[in-house]
Formats: C-alpha cells, structure tokens, sequence
C-alpha cells in the first residue's frame, strides 16, 4: 500500500445514517436512566457509562476524515475550527446544563465547584480532539501518525482497563476516540448485496444491547467487567463499522437521534430541580424531554429561515 493512501479514510455516504442515529437516541435515554431521571426505573439498562463509550467510539469514527481536512492548517487556525465546528451544534443545551451544573455546585456548598457534572464528556472529548489535531499537524508522515494513534489506543485501554485510572475520563476518552480513528481506516465493504452484512450486524446488535440492558456479569480482569472490555473494544466498533455499511436512509430515526444531546444536557437542570426538591420523576423527564423538542426545534426554524433566505 502507498504511504500517501494509508490514512485515507473510508469513503462514506453522504447524510445521516439512521440506525446509528437510533443507537445514538437509545443509548442517551440510558444515561438518563442512570441518572434515575427516567420514568421507568426498573432493574434494566447498564450503567451510563457504557453509553458514553458508544459515544466515544462513534465520534472518532467520524472525526477521522476532519484530521486529514485539517492537517494542511496551521495550528492557529485548526484548533479554533475544531472547537467551533463542535461546539457550534451543541451551544445552547450546554450552555443551559453548565450554569445549572455552576448552580448546583454553589447550593450544594461543598466547596468544589464542577461546571462540567453529567456534561464531563463534552470536555475530555474536545481536549482528545485538540490533541488529535495537533498531532495530525506535527506529524507530516501517513505511516508515523497511524503508529501515533496506534499506540495513544494501546496505552490509553490498558491504563484505562487495568491501570489505577479506570474512572478517568481523559483515558476513556483517548482510548476509544482513537479506536474509532483507527476504525473509519478500514476501507468499507464492497458487496453486491447487503444481506451478508445485515447476518453480521444483527448479532452484534444484540449483543450489544443485551449487555446494556441485562448487566454487565459478574466476571471481572483487574477489577472491570469483562464483558466491557468486550464491548468497548470489540462489540462497540464491529456495530459503529458495519452499520456505516448499511445506508439506512429514515427521517423519523435521524429525529430521534437529533435529540440525543438534548437529553444529555438538560438533565442537568432536571438535576438542579431534584436536588431543590422541585417536583418529582416525571416532572424531571418531562422537563428533559420537553426541552429536549423545542430546542430541536427552534434550531430546525432557524435552519429553515436560513436555507430560505439563501
């Protein structure tokens, strides 16, 4: 293979691929229901955090053709667009769930101010992502940068999985963005049919969604569960890749998935009111989930105007 193609990322079909965007809608209201901010809080779905890793995986995967757009910019100039192109989409719902975080810090007056609460992955992911640029700026070579994140993926699992940093974000994070790089390096399946790809993707979704919604087992390496290790490695990016082979085309599916972030942030509000003793479960969802729609759609207006206006 020549140097200059071996980082060349995969091509991908244009426009939103339903079914992720439905693990994206699904995987959120876990989170929210290990929050205990769900209405059904039933002894089923996994703990958030096998959540967050889907998250992890699936953005890095699509972050990996913007490394290569950048890295012709200078440094001065990638870094802001980066920060930017990311936080753009997710300004107001974050903006909302930070102060709330800052207030509910300052009421609960222990003295540790933590803006960031259930929001924590927005920061370790966009610190990941600055890093990432900066290496793809640094590092010129195709070959040398691909061993680069190689091995931030090799280092940063075993730290991860069997250091004394299991519960460090900033690990998590580097870990799984850097597998999903890796990932969306793969050159994409070229099959006449979809059906061999679909008898490899059914199994892996269930799989996955068994693990997140039975529990994690009893069997732990090191203190984690195996099983975790099992779908953070292995389960997460087989699903984010062979679903990218599928171009599931479903405007009710990409609304759903639309909402996912909404449902992250603003259960720092509905955090901010349980902790203030304001109402009860179904008034905290219903907050997040209300919020949640008019915040898409007062974003799908403004869009709307601004295509109008083109």
């Amino acid at each position: 293979m020549e140097q200059n193609q071996l980082l060349k990322p995969a091509e991908r079909s244009g426009g939103r691929n339903g079914l992720i965007e439905l693990y994206r809608f699904l995987l959120a209201l876990n989170v929210v229901k290990s929050h205990g901010l769900f209405i059904l809080n039933g002894p089923y779905f996994g703990p958030g955090r096998v959540s967050v890793e889907f998250f992890f995986v699936l953005s890095g995967f699509l972050f990996a053709s913007y490394l290569e757009k950048s890295k012709d910019l200078p440094l001065k100039k990638s870094l802001p667009k980066v920060l930017y192109d990311k936080l753009k989409p997710l300004f107001f719902p974050l903006a909302i769930g930070l102060i709330s975080n800052l207030i509910y810090s300052i009421i609960e007056g222990d003295g540790d101010i933590n803006i960031w609460g259930y929001l924590w992955y927005v920061r370790v992911m966009i610190v990941t992502y600055v890093i990432f640029v900066a290496l793809r700026r640094l590092i010129k070579n195709d070959k040398a940068f691909l061993l680069t994140v190689i091995g931030i993926c090799v280092v940063a699992t075993l730290l991860k999985f069997f250091g004394p940093f299991y519960s460090w974000g900033d690990f998590r994070a580097a870990s799984t963005i850097s597998l999903g790089i890796l990932l969306a390096r793969l050159p994409k399946l070229k099959l006449k049919r979809k059906w061999p790809i679909w008898l490899a993707l059914i199994p892996v979704q269930a799989a996955c969604f068994a693990i997140v919604c039975f529990g994690l087992g009893d069997l732990e390496l090191g203190g984690v569960p195996v099983v975790e290790i099992i779908l953070d490695v292995l389960l997460y990016p087989a699903l984010v890749y062979l679903t990218f082979q599928i171009n599931l085309k479903s405007r009710i599916l990409n609304y759903l998935g639309a909402l996912s972030f909404g449902l992250y942030a603003f259960q720092c509000p509905a955090d901010l009111m349980r902790l203030l003793n304001i109402g009860n479960v179904y008034i905290w969802f219903g907050f997040i989930l209300a919020a949640t729609v008019i915040e898409d759609g007062i974003k799908r207006i403004i869009k709307y105007k601004k295509l109008k206006n083109i």
